[in-house]
C-alpha cells in the first residue's frame, strides 16, 4: 500500500498502518513493513509487524529471503 492511495501518510500516527491492516485483513504479525525512514520502521514494529529498514536493493533483497 502506498500512503496517497489511503489519503494518508506515515507521519499521521498510526492511521496508514491500521488501514492496511483493514485492507489486506491480515493479522500485523503476517505483514512485512519495508522503508528507508527508521521512524516509520519503528511504529510498524511496535504495531507489531515484521520490518526491514530499507538501506539498499541487496541488503532488502537478502532481508526478504529471511520471509520465505
Amino acid at each position: 500500500m502506498f500512503s496517497h492511495e489511503a489519503g494518508t501518510t506515515k507521519f499521521d500516527g498510526d492511521g496508514i498502518f491500521m488501514e492496511s491492516l483493514e485492507q489486506t485483513g491480515e493479522k500485523p504479525e503476517k505483514v512485512v513493513f519495508i522503508d528507508d525512514n527508521f521512524k516509520h520502521v519503528e511504529k510498524a514494529r511496535k504495531l507489531g509487524m515484521n520490518v526491514i529498514y530499507f538501506k539498499n536493493p541487496k541488503q532488502l533483497e537478502e532481508s526478504l529471503r529471511e520471509f520465505t
